[in-house]
């Protein structure tokens, strides 16, 4: 009786594991590249960045807010304790209806608006 229930357990895992759909992701971009996001889903964009350089990410103006909205503001976290070590600046957007974006981001010291930026990725999100 046992053995029988453990292969229906495991049975039900495997017929039930295609079912979940992933909704939240996280993605480090270091280059243009395209994203597949579920409707609704949300997306966190991971950019590396050294504040203290001076530098940091600013992201594009939306084209088309129907199909994916930015949720906040960039944030900063960390990769060690050490004093102007680096980290990730984090963007994140959700899927709002389907369709197509294209988000430009740009490495850039503020203060430096004529010079080009350091680095420069254009993103796809394709919401499904």
């Amino acid at each position: 009786m046992r053995g029988v229930r453990l292969i229906l357990a495991v049975f039900l895992m495997i017929a039930f594991s295609g079912c979940a759909s992933q909704k939240n992701i996280k993605v480090s971009v270091s280059g243009d590249t395209s994203i597949d996001l579920e409707k609704k889903g949300i997306v966190d964009i991971e950019l590396e960045a050294n504040p203290s350089t001076g530098y940091s990410w600013a992201v594009s103006p939306l084209a088309d807010e129907t199909v994916l909205k930015q949720i906040g503001g960039g944030r900063y976290t960390q990769k060690s304790s050490l004093a102007g070590g680096g980290g990730y600046q984090i963007f994140r957007f959700r899927g709002t209806e389907q369709g197509k974006e294209e988000i430009t981001f740009k490495y850039r010291r503020p203060w430096e608006r004529n010079q080009p930026p350091a680095k420069e990725y254009d993103v796809e999100i394709n919401v499904w």
